[in-house]
């Protein structure tokens, strides 16, 4: 200590007095608590009270708002308003939320895009900047974010706001990416772990609210059917639409010249201000930060372009499960088994499909591709074992997603009554299934 940096800096008398009362263990990020953390610890992710024991928090709160009044917000929610439409209050209450309580995870992310580059998305995210704090709103490009967490460089996470730019097509990596960045989208983990090339890893607060900005609708984001983690708005606004003088009156608004730099006229209070104002006096009663968010006409197209292609080729064949080659003659049919899954793929020419629900080491993998296509396991109500017997082989039934629970257990047991009789070489298949599958389920 006594030829330390610290002391260096300080001289020796104060660098003792740190060693002795303000020695911290480890660096974290945690909106809501001073600089110094006394008495506390996190420990495998989760924070603990740990008499004894103190933490340096970088997190620095934004500056109070002093002349900024919500009544005069009016450029920059006309903007978001020419932009999003009807989804304009959800984005403002989302807005809202990480300035007034950033110390609180939202659990979803906001995904804003358009179909033109230059439409204006990133100059009404600057009226955001002041209200977090300007070191506490972060950009990265997606490929950037891709790269620098493959190789857990990921200080660009230790923000109120993270905008992911540019997210396009990445290729092989898109699913990659889609599962990188579950973590930063939701809660849990209440902490997340960041490191840069100086900075030892440490666990910080998981409170990042992450916003995604592309112009590419379906070849960009996947997002899955169950996703319950992006609020997304489209803009179907054009460049055309705006006057020519029209962005230089915003940005002098928001009080900065052409190239970024803050320049007031005499007297002026910035627009940025306003918008803080506004956005720390927005009625925030009726947003569960917890909720999943509205799903949007551009979310389900998003959806529907994230479909995987082997899926489609599974619904092909469920969509020829008539009463030729199962127990049901609806299309597809209510409830199946792996067996008629099988036999239904071969009866399509679908050899890989066959061998994938009758292999053994594949029924994890078959129940997962069921379950894509919206179908789940049935359990039966009237044995300890919760399987069904069908044609004499105990086995697992899977029914439509969006059926009730009693509707889909009336289901199995109308497929068992009708007891369509089989040839002894579809028996036997069957039976191979089955057995193969009761093997797995076990194991």
């Amino acid at each position: 200590m006594e030829s330390g940096a610290v002391t260096q800096q300080v001289g020796l008398t104060a660098a003792k007095a740190i060693k002795n009362q303000r020695a911290c263990s480890n660096l974290t990020w945690a909106p809501g608590f001073e600089t110094f953390v006394k008495d506390k610890a996190i420990v495998d992710g989760v924070w603990f009270d740990h008499p004894g024991n103190n933490l340096f928090n970088t997190y620095r709160a934004p500056a109070p708002i002093k002349d900024g009044d919500p009544d005069k917000a009016g450029p920059w929610l006309d903007l978001g308003a020419m932009l999003w439409g009807d989804d304009l209050p959800h984005l403002l209450d989302w807005l809202a939320f990480k300035v007034q309580r950033p110390s609180v995870k939202i659990n979803h992310s906001l995904v804003l895009g358009s179909r033109e580059h230059g439409l204006g998305k990133d100059s009404w995210l600057a009226g955001v900047h002041r209200g977090v704090g300007r070191n506490n709103f972060k950009n990265i490009g997606a490929t950037a974010a891709l790269n620098y967490a493959e190789h857990n460089y990921t200080s660009f996470l230790r923000a109120s706001i993270l905008r992911v730019s540019e997210v396009h097509d990445l290729g092989e990596k898109r699913f990659k990416f889609h599962e990188l960045v579950k973590d930063w989208g939701a809660a849990p983990p209440e902490t997340i772990t960041i490191a840069d090339k100086h900075v030892k890893a440490h666990p910080i607060a998981n409170v990042v609210g992450v916003i995604y900005t592309t112009n590419h609708l379906t070849d960009g984001l996947h997002i899955d059917p169950q996703d319950r983690r992006h609020f997304v708005a489209w803009s179907e606004r054009l460049v055309s639409d705006f006057a020519a003088a029209y962005w230089s009156d915003y940005w002098r608004w928001l009080g900065f010249d052409r190239e970024g730099v803050r320049k007031l006229e005499p007297g002026q209070v910035a627009g940025d201000e306003h918008v803080a104002a506004f956005l720390t006096a927005r009625d925030l009663s009726a947003f569960d930060p917890f909720a999943p968010p509205p799903k949007t006409a551009a979310w389900r197209e998003i959806v529907t372009a994230s479909g995987n292609p082997a899926d489609t080729d599974l619904l092909d064949v469920l969509d020829t499960m008539g009463p030729d080659v199962s127990w049901l003659g609806t299309q597809p049919p209510d409830v199946l088994t792996m067996g008629q899954v099988a036999m239904a793929s071969r009866r399509c020419g679908r050899l890989d499909l066959a061998d994938l629900f009758e292999g053994s080491k594949n029924v994890r993998k078959a129940a997962h591709r069921l379950d894509a296509c919206k179908y789940r396991s049935v359990a039966n109500p009237s044995r300890a074992d919760r399987l069904w017997i069908v044609n004499g082989v105990r086995t697992t039934c899977y029914a439509r997603a969006d059926l009730a629970t009693a509707e889909q257990v009336e289901a199995v047991r109308l497929m068992i009554a009708r007891d369509v009789p089989l040839t002894p070489a579809q028996i036997a298949a069957l039976a191979h299934a089955e057995a193969v599958q009761d093997f797995g389920a076990g194991a």
